[in-house]
């Protein structure tokens, strides 16, 4: 049976007789070329501007257009709050932001999921909210599970997760019933994830049989059972999962072979060996060579063998803390931990730490040992200036007198300028000290002496920096022209702490308002009823500076008429309206028609 498909037909019709001669064919036709030439250049004008990045609004002719919202989200990764309210509230174009902000798993990729959810009218006012969505957020990646704790609840989303990365599983509670299903399939996407089931899971031996068919098929395909007793077994299993060594028998943890396999691929899998085989050198240098922190395992004679104990502090300088005292206090052993990790100092000797050189090689390969180097050391200039070069808020543990050593906390400041807040006041008046601070990190003049902080030349370098840093200048800084400009173009939210009077400089103002800031409540009356002043701003701020005019200006017909011509070149409105994009449509592009598919993305 044929069905009827009824199709809407738009009939234009066009007066070509406002001409003088309208009777001559001659003028008719140059008037319809004249608006069909017109028309085309519009709808020109019109592609290239859809083409464009918009930094601080969409033009009213875009706001309410769904595809060109999207789209402009898609390849910039912003503008859905320039959105008119109508599709911000329809769709939840704004809670974008919120969502990403709640999950740090939330990246770039998942711009196509917040799209479809837009497109297909399934955004709730809360994302989390709606299941389809988290549905499509897992799909794109499995680790965004952990964003939401009602998704943990639902099998449809976690089954989903962990498809997507098998590695999800970590937050999946193993109480639900289908706990099992969703573990096999996390499994099954990446056979690493049997380190994240339960521990009950893992000693079900019908669950590990189901596991391991699916980690070894070839090997295990056939068999009907699974023993933790079994050597043959637990001998091809550890190899790739060692941390299983714990839920063998106690046969098999005094196995030698067992052990040797498990510690190849995980080292601290030591710690579930009989006592004898954690006796077992060639064991224990196999262990902490894989991860030196195996050493806490060893035996206490192994604990105290130089060579596994180097071997330990060589991957892990920390592993050092489980050394024999004796080890502790060996040279070669705390220099090769040091210089793998300088924190490692710290669990040293006393006398080791007494070593100028050991220390130095400490602070200079790490940033908080200086921290738990005795006083001694903190008072040595060598030492100190080696730790303020690896960070320079280590200068925070010198001693008062080097504090106050220009060259040691030049070189503080010139690492992290912050540190200029442990620096001798008499420092913190240093000009050259001060400059070197903020240029390298702006908010350091909040430590620089009231004297620097109306340094102008100090301040212009540390809003330069950062914008926000006005916020530490004196007065007389804050009502600085170009220190204010330099702040404002480096960060607008310096604006608060600007003192400058802009009543009396309408071409500052200019210049704020060309930096797309948000600052018209603030400027005064004198400012408003400038009428050059009002018409070099109209086309940047557009039509929100209508509700700012005052009746004075209003009033003024003449004025008003010119004013707005120029507000309707920018685009700029403050909320979309039919209207206004009719008026914009005919004013900027020529009244061009653009058919039915525009009106369907505007409606």
């Amino acid at each position: 049976m044929m069905t009827t498909q009824m199709t809407s037909v738009h009939i234009l019709l066009v007066d070509f007789y406002q001409v003088s001669t309208h009777n001559h064919p001659l003028n008719m036709q140059a008037v319809l070329k004249k608006k069909f030439s017109l028309q085309q250049l519009g709808k020109k004008k019109w592609l290239l501007n859809r083409e464009l990045k918009y930094q601080h609004f969409f033009p009213v002719e875009f706001m309410n257009d769904r595809e060109f919202v999207l789209n402009h989200f898609k390849k910039y990764g912003y503008g859905l709050r320039f959105a008119s309210t109508q599709l911000q509230k329809d769709h939840g174009f704004a809670l974008y932001d919120e969502y990403r902000l709640l999950c740090p798993y939330f990246r770039d990729d998942y711009k196509e999921v917040l799209l479809t959810a837009i497109k297909t009218d399934v955004f709730p006012k809360k994302p989390l909210e709606n299941r389809e969505f988290v549905l499509g957020v897992v799909r794109q990646n499995g680790m965004a599970l952990e964003c939401d704790s009602n998704a943990l609840y639902d099998r449809e989303i976690v089954l989903a997760a962990v498809k997507q990365n098998g590695n999800a599983l970590k937050f999946v509670n193993d109480s639900f019933d289908w706990y099992e299903t969703v573990a096999l399939e996390a499994i099954q996407q990446n056979k690493n994830a049997l380190r994240y089931v339960s521990k009950d899971f893992l000693q079900n031996q019908d669950f590990m049989l189901q596991a391991l068919k699916l980690i070894f098929p070839d090997e295990f395909e056939t068999s009907c059972s699974f023993d933790y007793s079994s050597k043959e077994i637990m001998l091809r299993v550890v190899q790739e999962f060692g941390f299983l060594l714990e839920f063998v028998s106690s046969e098999l943890k005094r196995d030698r072979d067992v052990v040797l396999s498990a510690v190849k691929n995980h080292g601290r899998s030591l710690g579930f060996a009989s006592d004898d085989l954690r006796n077992d050198k060639e064991i224990a240098l196999i262990a902490v060579q894989q991860d030196g922190w195996s050493l806490r395992y060893v035996s206490s004679d192994l604990k105290g063998d130089q060579q596994v104990v180097l071997a330990a502090v060589t991957r892990c300088g920390r592993a050092l803390l489980h050394a024999s005292e004796e080890l502790q206090n060996d040279r070669e052993v705390v220099l090769t931990a040091v210089t793998q990790d300088g924190y490692s100092l710290h669990f040293a000797s006393n006398e080791m730490k007494k070593d100028r050189q050991l220390v130095l090689t400490a602070v200079s390969h790490d940033r908080y040992s200086l921290r738990v180097a005795l006083d001694e050391m903190k008072n040595d200039r060598q030492v100190v200036l080696a730790a303020v070069t690896k960070n320079g808020n280590r200068l925070e543990y010198a001693p008062k007198e080097l504090k106050n050593d220009r060259e040691v906390v030049l070189t503080a400041v010139t690492q992290d300028g912050e540190s200029l807040h442990f620096a001798s006041n008499e420092l913190k008046n240093d000009r050259e000290v001060v400059l070197t601070a903020v240029t390298q990190n702006g908010e350091s003049l909040r430590f620089a002496s009231n004297e620097l902080k109306n340094d102008r030349e100090v301040v212009l370098s540390a809003v330069t920096q950062n914008g926000e840093s006005l916020c530490f200048a004196s007065n007389e800084m804050k009502k600085d022209r170009q220190v204010v400009l330099t702040a404002l173009k480096q960060h607008q939210g310096a604006f608060r702490y600007s003192r400058y009077d802009w009543s009396s400089d309408p071409e500052t103002w200019f210049e704020i308002i060309q930096l797309g800031g948000t600052y018209l409540q603030s400027t005064s009356k004198e400012l408003l009823i400038d009428h050059q002043f009002l018409l070099k701003i109209a086309k940047l701020v557009g039509h929100p500076l209508l509700s700012l005019i005052p009746n004075e200006i209003t009033n003024d017909h003449e004025f008003m008429v010119k004013l707005t011509e120029e507000i309707k070149s920018s685009g700029s409105v403050s909320e979309y309206s039919d209207e206004l994009y009719q008026e914009r449509m005919e004013h900027f592009y020529y009244g061009v028609y653009l058919g039915s598919s525009l009106e369907q993305r505007n409606h």
